[in-house]
């Protein structure tokens, strides 16, 4: 998600964002068709101050700052102020259409963040149609240069977790199968793309988990796992990354039965989510989830008394997470439910 986590924010005004996939799957031609005739979101203020490109293709530093600020936002989860910034870029690029490689470029990657930004806020269905026009800004320029591969590559990513959302789980496959193979290709001559390539592989894994191809569903997950180690090794941002990677894998060895194997991955993710949120609490739900997940195993292992003390307490983080934020409330529920079953099932061995 261009390296922005997703969090639940509620309270932002969005708009339907009409598009057809008629017109994108028609190749380059339909492509421009949409770029052309579909509004990025409505209503939108104009940009204050008539900044003008100052040649073909040139976005203005102001602009510029906008949108590294929706980013930024975005990464610590402040959606309203996200949307807000996103806004005045898109603003500013609906009064100032390029046509340049470089200034089709940035629309694209401005619409796919405020599909993010969208998504985000929960707004799903809102967040599907700016994802695909920037897909359909960047096919075309996808020979011309490295960067529009990169973020062709992105936003297919994007749109599998678009789509995903949704529930449209056998569109969502194919988009992140094609995001993943870009990747591979742009990481053989630039290490560079080795991250992005292990988040689309980890996508990947989960797209076919939601079809019910568990066994195909491993190959990426224990894919992105090695990358991601790898990685760590050298750059500890890249911990987040691991931890998310070896919780997917442990549930991927569970859906298949394969019990015992799925209990290294998922311990290792707990400890690196418990050792992350030492320093950030932003990852509090993370280490309640691996914690749930963790118990799940040990009990379906017959290990019913260490399933208890990490299901007690993913319950006890997430009643505290959902003292603020009430979309704990499930995952409340969920592990006060597993806890119960599992106090229930120790009674009857006693």
């Amino acid at each position: 998600e261009d390296g922005i986590r997703d969090h639940c924010v509620t309270g932002v005004q969005t708009c339907a964002l009409p598009i057809s996939l008629a017109l994108l799957a028609a190749g380059p031609a339909g492509a421009w068709a949409v770029a052309d005739r579909v509004p990025w979101a409505a209503p939108l203020p104009r940009a204050k101050g008539a900044l003008v490109a100052q040649a073909a293709g040139d976005i203005p530093a102001e602009v510029q700052g906008w949108f590294d600020g929706a980013k930024a936002a975005a990464a610590r989860g402040d959606g309203a102020q996200a949307l807000e910034l996103q806004k005045r870029v898109v603003a500013w690029l609906e009064a100032n259409p390029g046509t340049s490689e470089a200034s089709l470029v940035f629309r694209a990657r401005a619409l796919n963040l405020l599909g993010v930004v969208l998504s985000s806020a929960g707004q799903n269905h809102e967040a599907l149609a700016p994802t695909l026009n920037a897909i359909g800004l960047l096919r075309p320029l996808e020979g011309r240069s490295v960067e529009a591969r990169r973020f062709l590559a992105m936003a297919l990513n994007n749109l599998g977790n678009r789509y995903s959302d949704l529930g449209r789980h056998q569109e969502a496959l194919f988009p992140t199968k094609e995001a993943a193979k870009i990747y591979r290709e742009l990481a053989k001559s630039n290490t560079d793309f080795l991250s992005d390539l292990a988040n689309a592989l980890n996508n990947l894994g989960m797209r076919y988990s939601e079809l019910g191809r568990r066994q195909e569903a491993l190959p990426p997950a224990e894919e992105a796992v090695k990358i991601y180690r790898e990685l760590a090794k050298t750059n500890t941002v890249h911990l987040y990354d691991l931890a998310n990677t070896l919780n997917n894998l442990g549930v991927s060895y569970s859906d298949l039965g394969r019990l015992q194997e799925a209990i290294a991955p998922a311990e290792e993710a707990t400890k690196i989510f418990r050792e992350l949120a030492k320093s950030n609490t932003s990852y509090l739900d993370d280490l309640a989830n691996a914690l749930n997940n963790l118990g799940v195993l040990y009990s379906d292992l017959g290990r019913r008394q260490e399933a208890l003390p990490p299901t007690e307490e993913a319950a006890k983080v997430y009643r505290e997470l959902a003292k603020t934020k009430t979309a704990y409330l499930g995952d409340l529920a969920r592990a006060q439910a597993n806890l119960g079953k599992f106090l229930k099932i120790g009674r009857a061995h006693v």
